[in-house]
């Protein structure tokens, strides 16, 4: 015991606690997920009526996404944005909110 006193006291300890810590911070925020929209218009953000709509949703909605894997350069952004966006609604949404991507491949 006087050992392992010793070694958490010595430096050569921080390496180590230091990268437990990152574990069990990863497998405490693994299902956290933060967004921050910098943008002066909130492009990437829900509105607030948006974010009412969902919450209060009384009946099923199920949005069905179809894309294909192998897309022109320009179009896997707009892939990424539908897939942020929903992930988004589904974050501020009921459990009557869900969501669908299909490959066309």
């Amino acid at each position: 015991m006087k050992k392992f006193l010793q070694w958490i006291k010595s430096p050569a300890s921080d390496f180590a606690l230091f990268v437990i810590l990152l574990v069990l911070a990863n497998i405490a925020f693994k299902n956290v997920h933060l967004r921050f929209d910098i943008t002066q218009q909130g492009s990437y953000s829900l509105s607030e009526a948006s974010k009412r709509t969902v919450k209060t949703l009384t009946e099923p909605l199920s949005v069905k996404v179809f894309f294909s894997d192998n897309l022109p350069t320009g179009y896997s952004k707009v892939y990424q944005y539908v897939k942020d966006i929903l992930v988004e609604y589904k974050g501020a949404a009921n459990k009557n909110f869900s969501y669908t991507f299909f490959d066309m491949n």
